[in-house]
């Protein structure tokens, strides 16, 4: 883990169940099988740094 890493949690596969994740300039690894381990890897449109966010944007995790 890098020390920028953001700890997160949701309920990245609609079960009801929130699950580990980490926000990491832009991407996320997620935990959506529920094993305890970062099994997804999440790189949204192919993104630059400019599209993805930069360095101090905060995620939001919820409901939506």
């Amino acid at each position: 883990m890098l020390t920028s890493d953001i700890y997160v949690t949701g309920d990245w596969s609609n079960t009801g169940v929130s699950r580990a994740g980490i926000y990491r300039a832009g991407n996320w690894l997620l935990d959506l099988s529920g094993a305890h381990t970062y099994d997804t890897f999440l790189q949204f449109g192919g993104c630059t740094a400019a599209a993805c966010g930069g360095q101090v944007d905060q995620p939001i995790v919820g409901k939506w």
